[in-house]
């Protein structure tokens, strides 16, 4: 469904009460290995739709999917705050994941060439 562009088709068209229980479990799965890439892939959809209808400028813009909800409903507005900032602590976890992984694996690589043959 995502490859064919299915996926903004049905999560388009949901008003406050049908987005809500989306952005909870988003926010409750979005750090879960499990899910991982499904959960992303909503998740950086519907964020990416509430970031470009938050900052856009462009009045000829055409009609986001959540447009008519972000703004009006002050839980969802908040649910997306909620679910950008734990986006937003994760990659930064995840950063620090990968430092760190690079700095064991030359403690490593440097320990396991000072052994003699």
């Amino acid at each position: 469904m995502i490859h064919r562009d299915g996926l903004k088709i049905a999560l388009s068209g949901r008003d406050d009460v049908l987005l809500e229980p989306i952005l909870r479990l988003l926010l409750k799965y979005v750090t879960d290995p499990r899910f991982g890439e499904l959960v992303c892939d909503v998740a950086r959809l519907l964020i990416g739709e509430f970031i470009s209808i938050l900052y856009a400028t462009d009045s000829n813009m055409p009609t986001e999917i959540y447009q008519p909800v972000i703004g009006q409903a002050p839980l969802i507005d908040s649910l997306f705050v909620r679910l950008h900032k734990k986006v937003m602590v994760e990659l930064q976890f995840q950063a620090e994941l990968q430092r760190t992984s690079g700095a064991l694996s030359m403690i490593v690589s440097s320990s396991l060439a000072s052994l003699p043959p």
